[in-house]
């Protein structure tokens, strides 16, 4: 039906609900096993080649969703044979059910049979060479396609409509979705890392599918080819289109494509398994025990635990591509348009917890957003507030030092907005890094037996002893300056901007000293007198925090007792167990009970 279409049907918006059907039944059936597809695969090249820039948003959209699904079901790895019988149905007779025994074994009875999860024998399908020769030929037509037209735009060869841009953006995103499982990683070298470390950090990609090496373009996988042409659109949109909201959106989206997508969705895992354990409550035989239910359901549940394993997001070291990615998405974070910028600091989330340092290497750029600066707008203020309010971004910088230093004083010095959204946001920022504190250590001393013990696991470690000492000792004087340098840089602004400075970031920065205070170092004078000070402050809660902090400081100054040890049995007498010669001690003179 869709191929015998004439050609001028693809410039129409409203198309015939005859080819809407047509495209939806076929999305359906390319969920179908590779290798049943590829006997058709003739047919089906051109129905995607003729209907996927259709201009109509319907049939485009069920197009390019059989475009996904066609490229897993030829690249991935999942069950092959999920009928409710484990024998093939040639096997059985359907027709002659005169006798009873033979209508026992023919298939339709075993519809409701419980199968041990232990003893289902599951065929998996793997792609074979022909599969992945087919996948790899629609992804190098039509993907690279798009990849040139975005390319084109960009250099201002062709000038292209919202709708169009939007189309291409939107294939590019179907196919990655689809193809995530057979695309590689990149393989570049690794950034020197902002932390340094004599063990290789980071975890290696475990594939689920073979035969990657056919996705690679010019020694670049379609990864980094994808990732370039995305990271020149969004300088292009940000410049000439910042109102196309639905691009930035899909652009963000093809971004979380390349970094985290290696087989599958997370959204549709966890409805597929909301849908499978209703199933499993509704139709599961409880009489049989725990682990048994019909095949089908044990075989989803396998597939399942496939899919969990699939969809990891494994820790990976920072690259030069990845750096390209972060800034981009930083970008996006603080933009004008809420929509976008929420978007990002998603997505922005997710690359701090799956890329190493990667939230050290955003903190410069977050600070700058958050100065006093006419340039710096209101949304890109707001925009960092939200991002160093998630919980994980506080804990990752109140674990370090330099990062403390660099965030704390300019968030007590962003006091340029007096809107109330913008004070409970600063408020939220800081009672996040307030509870996500703790006294972390200014000195590091690591054993002899443990050093030992660390060659021993890793196996890679070839630093020395005095190698190692030295860089402790380094660690150790880097860790002290910057305490230093901060508690002054935090007094500094208390006196500085007593008289100038709002209560509620005079409140804040008291609150940052007041969490300063160490056992193992003593706190300066100045801060010993602001806080004596504080103790008379109109404020009620300066006061506790005050009251807290000179109880705290009287501990640590508190003069050291010795200690010396008393032999009991050459000082003991009996003579003077009632003897009232010393009066000192009277309190320890009992006689029948009563002390005297």
């Amino acid at each position: 039906y869709c191929v015998n279409l004439a050609d001028d049907f693809i410039d129409e918006e409203e198309v015939e609900s005859g080819l809407v059907w047509s495209l939806l039944v076929f999305s359906k059936l390319t969920t179908a096993n590779g290798e049943c597809i590829l006997q058709y695969k003739d047919q089906v090249y051109k129905v995607i080649s003729k209907s996927i820039h259709l201009k109509s948003k319907t049939a485009s959209n069920f197009t390019c969703q059989s475009f996904s699904y066609l490229v897993e079901a030829l690249t991935a790895v999942y069950p092959g044979n999920r009928s409710i019988i484990t024998a093939p149905p040639q096997e059985h007779n359907y027709l002659d059910v005169s006798n009873y025994y033979q209508l026992a074994n023919c298939g339709f009875l075993d519809w409701a049979k419980s199968y041990d999860r232990q003893h289902v024998d599951i065929n998996w399908h793997k792609p074979s060479e022909a599969e992945m020769k087919f996948a790899h030929d629609l992804i190098q037509e039509f993907l690279l396609a798009e990849i040139k037209k975005i390319q084109d735009l960009t250099s201002g060869r062709i000038s292209m409509k919202k709708e169009e841009i939007y189309q291409c953006l939107h294939i590019i995103y179907c196919i990655l979705t689809g193809a995530g499982e057979a695309l590689p990683p990149w393989n570049k070298p690794y950034e020197v890392p902002l932390i340094p470390s004599v063990v290789p950090a980071g975890a290696e990609i475990i594939p689920c599918s073979e035969n990657r090496s056919k996705f690679f373009q010019d020694k670049d996988g379609l990864r980094e080819v994808v990732a370039n042409c995305i990271h020149i659109a969004i300088d292009y949109f940000l410049k000439k289109a910042a109102d196309d909201t639905k691009s930035l959106t899909l652009l963000l989206s093809i971004y979380d494509q390349v970094l985290f997508n290696y087989g599958g969705q997370n959204e549709h895992l966890i409805e597929r398994e909301v849908l499978t354990n209703w199933w499993k409550r509704l139709i599961n035989n409880k009489l049989l025990g725990y682990g048994n239910c019909v095949r089908q359901l044990v075989i989803e549940k396998a597939y399942l635990q496939h899919l969990k394993r699939r969809n990891h997001i494994y820790l990976c070291n920072m690259t030069k591509l990845h750096q390209t990615i972060i800034d981009d998405i930083l970008k996006l974070s603080v933009c004008d348009y809420c929509e976008i910028r929420k978007e990002a600091q998603s997505l922005l989330m997710l690359c701090f917890d799956s890329i190493l340092f990667s939230c050290h290497y955003s903190l410069p750029f977050l600070s700058d957003k958050l100065k006093c600066d006419d340039s710096i707008s209101h949304d890109q203020f707001k925009g960092a507030l939200f991002v160093l309010s998630d919980a994980d971004t506080c804990k990752c910088i109140c674990q370090n030092w330099i990062n403390i230093q660099q965030i704390w004083p300019v968030l007590i010095k962003a006091d340029h907005s007096e809107k109330s959204s913008i004070l409970k946001l600063i408020n939220r920022v800081y009672q996040q890094m307030f509870g996500e504190y703790t006294s972390i250590a200014l000195n590091y001393t690591v054993p002899i037996e443990c050093r030992d013990a660390a060659r021993a696991l890793t196996g890679v470690v070839n630093v020395n002893d005095a190698e190692g000492n030295l860089f402790l000792e380094e660690i150790n004087r880097r860790n002290q300056r910057s305490f230093t340098d901060l508690i002054n840089t935090l007094l500094d602004l208390c006196e500085s901007g007593d008289s100038n400075m709002r209560w509620q970031f005079l409140q804040y920065c008291i609150g940052f000293i007041s969490q300063l205070i160490r056992v193992d170092i003593l706190l300066p004078p100045r801060a010993i007198t602001l806080f004596t000070k504080s103790l008379i402050h109109d404020s009620v809660k300066i006061r506790k925090m005050a009251v807290s902090a000179v109880a705290s400081i009287c501990k640590q100054l508190k003069r050291k007792h010795l200690k010396v040890e008393i032999d009991i049995n050459s000082k003991a007498s009996t003579e003077t167990s009632h003897d009232r010669a010393n009066a000192n001690n009277n309190w320890l003179v009992i006689m029948f009970g009563i002390q005297l």
